[in-house]
């Protein structure tokens, strides 16, 4: 049975952006005519709460431990999060409306050829959460020891300002279809230091979450 991925996005402080695998038939009703975004309130309206539930509890079951692993990045759910409606009047991410201004054009999909892809997530409200394709140094430039998660003003210490702000325009200019990525090997924040105490370790399977 083929299965696709879709990653549920909430309001929470501690969203940590949790991938999910569903079976192609029912992500079809999750997301119907070329769709790939929904809201949680116009899903359960459309499906009606039974048959939402029976397509989500099971698919809460078979949340992704190691996004690594995953064969693209097919759909996304926002929960509680009415204000992007706006963005996404097609619902389709790729029609987005007021986009970001760090936003680039996608990059061909030759660039994925030895490629490791990570999630940018920042704190402005038009937010896409963009993969990203980075060469193993870059990845390996970033997340130290064994991390998975990485904030940008702890790398500009690191590397000084100038230094990360070059890393980062370069990697900017190679954002992905995320239908077309495999797998998800870190999650770079920027501009968004409230989630760091959610991170202690910089080890996503170790995130905090009780505060």
């Amino acid at each position: 049975m083929s299965v696709k991925y879709i990653q549920v996005i909430d309001r929470a402080d501690n969203c940590y952006y949790p991938v999910y695998s569903v079976p192609e038939t029912e992500y079809l009703e999750l997301f119907p005519n070329g769709q790939d975004i929904e809201f949680n309130d116009e899903l359960f309206d459309r499906l009606g709460s039974e048959r939402a539930n029976s397509i989500l509890i099971p698919a809460w079951k078979n949340e992704i431990d190691d996004k690594s692993k995953i064969e693209g990045l097919h759909g996304t759910i926002f929960y509680q999060l009415e204000f992007k409606k706006s963005y996404y009047p097609t619902k389709k991410e790729d029609e987005m409306q007021n986009c970001p201004t760090f936003l680039r054009p996608y990059s061909s999909d030759q660039d994925q050829l030895g490629m490791l892809f990570t999630q940018i997530v920042t704190s402005v409200e038009n937010d896409v959460y963009g993969l990203y394709a980075l060469t193993p140094a870059e990845h390996a430039l970033i997340f130290l020891d064994g991390c998975n998660v990485e904030f940008d003003d702890d790398l500009k210490t690191r590397l000084g300002v100038d230094r990360c702000s070059k890393l980062l325009d370069d990697i900017y200019s190679r954002r992905m279809r995320k239908p077309k990525i495999r797998g998800i090997h870190g999650t770079l924040f920027v501009d968004f230091s409230a989630k760091k105490k959610f991170y202690p370790t910089k080890i996503e399977a170790e995130m905090v979450t009780g505060f």
